[in-house]
C-alpha cells in the first residue's frame, strides 16, 4: 500500500493501493520525431550525420549520412510486441554503392528494406516487420555507406497494417515517477508513459528484469529517470535523449539496487538499497 496515514500511534491505516493494469491499446499508431527531417531532435545526429540543406525531398532539409558507415535512428514510444509496423522513408544516394536502407529494430532482430537502386533521384523504401513478442523496444533505422558515397534520409512515417499478432498482457504497477511532465510506471519488466496532454499509455521499453523502483534526479540542469531493476540486474537509465540513445545501462561501479530515494538538500543525494 502506499501512501499509508502513520499519524495515529498504534494504527496505520491504508492508502490506496494498484490494481491490474493491461498494456497500453496495440492500434496506436507510434510518433516520429522530426519526420520530415527539418530539425536536429528525435535522430541521432553524431558525427557524420547533419541535417542538410544539399537535398531535400520535401520541406528544406534532409538528414544527410557521409563520409563513414553510418547506421543512425531513433527510438519510438507507443509500441506493442507482436504487432506489425511499416516504417517508410524517402531516400537519395549520390552513388548506388552507398548501399543506403533503412531498417525496424525490436532488440531481438533487426528487418531490413531493400537498398536504393538509382542515383541521384529521391526513392520511396518501405520495411515491414513483426515485433518479436519478446520485443524490448522499437527503433526506426538509417543506413548509409557514407565512406562510399553520400546519402540522404526525409519524410518518414509509420503505420500499423496488422495488429493480429499482439501480446496480451497484464500486471500490477509497482512504481510511479513524474518525469518530463508525463506520469511513467512500471509493470513488471515494462516502462509504460502516460502523456500529460493526451492521456495516453505507450509503451516506451522492456527491461530483463521486473522494474523494483523509478527516482528522478537532476544532475546539472537534466533531470534523468532512474530505472532499478533490483538487487542481481544494473541500473538504468533514461534523459531528454531518450529518442536517440534509449535507455542507458549504468556503468558506475556500484549499480545493483532494489529502491531508490532522493533526499533534496543544498546537494540533492539520491541513496540506493542495495540489499546488504
Amino acid at each position: 500500500s502506499y501512501g499509508m496515514d502513520l499519524r495515529h500511534r498504534g494504527m496505520a491505516i491504508a492508502g490506496w493501493s494498484s490494481t491490474a493494469h493491461a498494456f497500453p491499446d496495440k492500434t496506436t499508431v507510434p510518433t516520429i520525431v522530426n519526420a520530415d527531417m527539418e530539425l536536429t531532435t528525435g535522430w541521432y545526429y553524431p558525427t557524420n550525420v547533419t541535417r542538410s540543406a544539399t537535398q531535400a525531398h520535401g520541406g528544406t532539409y534532409s538528414l544527410e549520412i557521409a563520409t563513414a558507415v553510418i547506421t543512425t535512428g531513433q527510438y519510438i514510444i507507443g509500441w506493442t510486441p507482436g504487432v506489425q509496423y511499416t516504417f517508410k522513408c524517402w531516400v537519395r544516394v549520390a552513388n548506388t554503392i552507398a548501399n543506403a536502407h533503412i531498417n525496424i529494430n525490436d532488440g531481438v532482430s533487426v528487418t531490413s528494406s531493400s537498398n536504393v537502386t538509382t542515383a541521384n533521384t529521391w526513392e520511396q523504401l518501405s520495411v515491414t516487420a513483426t515485433l518479436s513478442t519478446s520485443a524490448k523496444y522499437l527503433r526506426l533505422e538509417l543506413y548509409g555507406k557514407g565512406d562510399s558515397a553520400t546519402s540522404w534520409f526525409d519524410d518518414a512515417t509509420i503505420t500499423v497494417p496488422s495488429t493480429a499478432g499482439a501480446i496480451t498482457y497484464s500486471g500490477v504497477p509497482r512504481a510511479f515517477a513524474d518525469f518530463n511532465d508525463d506520469l511513467y510506471y512500471a509493470l513488471d519488466t515494462y516502462l509504460i508513459r502516460i502523456s500529460n496532454s493526451t492521456g495516453v499509455s505507450l509503451l516506451v521499453w522492456k527491461y530483463s528484469a521486473n522494474i523494483t523502483d523509478l527516482e528522478v534526479m537532476q544532475i546539472s540542469g537534466t533531470d534523468y529517470l532512474y530505472i532499478a531493476l533490483g538487487t542481481s540486474t544494473s541500473y538504468e537509465y533514461i534523459d531528454t535523449t531518450f529518442t536517440t540513445l534509449g535507455s542507458i545501462t549504468s556503468s558506475a561501479v556500484v549499480k545493483t539496487y532494489q529502491f531508490f530515494k532522493l533526499v533534496n538538500s543544498a546537494s540533492p543525494t539520491m541513496w540506493g538499497n542495495d540489499g546488504v
